[in-house]
């Protein structure tokens, strides 16, 4: 009898429950996760962080909604606590809380795959931080009512009143006591791993590690192990670094990830590498001009193909133009 053996590899971006513990982390620095139902798309513009899962609501938009995948089976009846951070600001004018009146949403959880929705919470007038700043909010889900075994899936759930505002969601997260530190699988997103010609304004992205981190190592450098660029940096949680001066032309940088929480930090995390791009030639950048040293007037004959696009808009009030002649190769 012919015997055939199959392994099943399951990975989890954002969340995952390996460790018998209910486990959500999700700050939307990559997107609304695939595997989230949502009425959201993330922005940047006046983020909670990096980027925040963001939704208008007004008299055509009235409802709105994210909820997060389900997680099966995997409660080991512990307390959960559910954090989030978010805010609700005007569409026209977003240094502005929200007026009174806006309307309410609630925070659900479901143990049943979303057939039904147990109310932790309802925010509205009565206790709505009125702010364009981000609050943070945190609700504990008993242990009583997560049994070992447990389905556990979240939902915010938003219903509008009146006006036309932004509705932002961060650094969301729903987690039960953890028993280890989490798994070594935060892989680069941006760029890629072994990517090359990589722009030197690139920030570096990551997915979300599986086992329930809370935070990440970063060390770069620019020899295999080396941490000349950054050294075992705590960034917290989040899967975003921003490099605090633009990356070398024609140079090959070294990564390595490692995620943390409170059992430990994560072992055995591989290094990653990426490559940047050459050198534009002389006269692409303002700080690299082409040297004029004969006198006027100066020929030569080339082509804008060659310049790549560093600059974009106008020319400016001096050129008695608005017009965005900067577009397009420089």
């Amino acid at each position: 009898m012919k015997k055939n053996t199959f392994f099943l590899l399951f990975i989890f971006f954002g969340y995952l429950s390996s460790f018998g513990q209910i486990g959500i982390s999700e700050n939307f620095d990559n997107g609304v996760p695939a595997d989230w139902t949502s009425s959201f798309l993330t922005s940047a513009t006046q983020a909670c962080e990096v980027e925040s899962a963001r939704d208008n609501l007004y008299s055509f938009s009235d409802t709105g909604n994210l909820t997060s995948p389900n997680i099966v089976g995997q409660s080991n009846a512990t307390d959960l606590t559910v954090s989030f951070d978010y805010k609700i600001v005007d569409y026209s004018d977003s240094s502005l809380g929200t007026a009174e009146g806006w309307g309410s949403f609630t925070i659900d959880y479901s143990t049943d795959g979303g057939a039904t929705w147990i109310n932790i919470d309802t925010i509205d007038d009565s206790n709505h931080v009125t702010s364009s700043d981000c609050a943070t909010m945190t609700y504990t889900v008993a242990a009583a009512d997560l049994p070992t075994g447990s389905d556990f899936q979240l939902r915010f759930d938003i219903v509008w009143a009146a006006g036309d505002y932004y509705v932002y969601y961060d650094n969301v997260s729903a987690l039960q006591t953890t028993e280890n530190p989490p798994n070594c699988d935060a892989m680069l997103v941006e760029p890629e791993d072994e990517a090359t010609d990589v722009a030197v304004e690139t920030n570096i992205t990551w997915n979300q590690a599986s086992g329930i981190p809370s935070g990440y190592l970063l060390s770069i450098g620019t020899t295999s192990g080396g941490t000349d660029v950054l050294d075992n940096e705590d960034l917290g949680y989040t899967n975003f670094y921003d490099p605090a001066s633009n990356l070398l032309y024609e140079q090959e940088y070294f990564v390595t990830i490692v995620p943390y929480n409170e059992n430990g930090e994560a072992t055995g995390c591989e290094e990653q590498n990426f490559t940047t791009e050459s050198a534009p030639p002389q006269g692409s950048l303002c700080e690299d001009a082409i040297p004029v040293t004969e006198p006027l007037p100066y020929v030569t004959s080339d082509s804008t193909s060659n310049y790549e696009d560093d600059y974009s808009g106008s020319a400016g009030v001096d050129c008695s133009s608005s017009s965005s002649y900067l577009n397009g190769d420089d």
